[in-house]
């Protein structure tokens, strides 16, 4: 099944990019692959909504990426990202 790319929202305050599939967002405890942690996003990043549409823009802090990720916490929200996200969360910045 396809991985699709999305930002996670947990308790407490954690932001988390990752990628999984359809079926496991609805599971209890989430496991997202290749995940990121979003340390801080910039201004012109535009909040949460602007990072799943237009990604982390110049000054956000994306830490690098781990294997996996186990979400056991009380998950928040579950937003897809955009092409044009995922290519800037891919490049891990860090500024």
């Amino acid at each position: 099944m396809e991985k699709n790319a999305y930002i996670v929202c947990c308790e407490p305050k954690v932001v988390l990019f990752g990628y999984a599939t359809t079926t496991e967002i609805d599971k209890p405890s989430l496991t997202l692959t290749d995940a990121r942690m979003v340390v801080y996003w910039s201004e012109e990043t535009k909040g949460l909504l602007g990072l799943s549409s237009i990604g982390p823009q110049q000054g956000s802090r994306i830490s690098p990426k781990t294997k996996n990720i186990k979400i056991k916490t009380k998950v928040e929200c579950i937003i897809p990202c955009s092409d044009q996200a995922v290519k800037l969360f891919e490049s891990g910045l860090w500024n």
